[in-house]
């Protein structure tokens, strides 16, 4: 229900939205909790995004382990590059093959991965390319980072000037 993205930074307050369909129930919680949120929580699923927001909003578009959360992963990070300002920035980082670790339980039925170099999901029996350059983004970095019992991945890519 909190960001853990920064809002301030040298120059002033970063204006931040989250979009998650539980929003509501989380503002509720923190209202009960006297926690504050530390930015504007929308229900939204990613699938919806552009429909919500509109094109060309955002500077920096975020998804951080809800990719595998969604209906379409594909389709969400397809919103995610509209809803994102030419010249402005996408960030993805997720754990690796989630799906397969949850055993394709509960939320986690997509597995994230990076295959020669292209950004790819899976659901076990098929396999998709995120294809970004189709959605007028250029990879910027694609990596995997060793963690604890699991990889990282971490993924930035940028939205090319019209």
């Amino acid at each position: 229900p909190l960001s853990s993205l920064g809002v301030k930074f040298a120059r002033g307050v970063v204006d931040l939205t989250g979009a998650d369909p539980l929003a509501d129930a989380y503002l509720l919680l923190l209202k009960e909790a006297s926690i504050p949120p530390n930015c504007h929580l929308v229900a939204c699923t990613g699938e919806r995004l552009a429909e919500q927001f509109g094109s060309n909003q955002f500077d920096l578009v975020c998804a951080m382990n809800s990719l595998d959360h969604s209906l379409s992963p594909v389709e969400v990070f397809r919103n995610m590059a509209e809803v994102c300002k030419p010249g402005g920035y996408l960030h993805l980082s997720h754990y690796e093959n989630e799906g397969i670790t949850e055993r394709y339980t509960g939320m986690h039925q997509w597995n994230l991965g990076i295959k020669n170099g292209r950004l790819v999901v899976d659901d076990g029996r098929q396999s998709m390319d995120f294809q970004p350059e189709l959605c007028g983004l250029e990879m910027i970095s694609a990596r995997r980072e060793p963690g604890e019992g699991r990889a990282v991945l971490e993924w930035t890519l940028r939205k090319r000037l019209a």
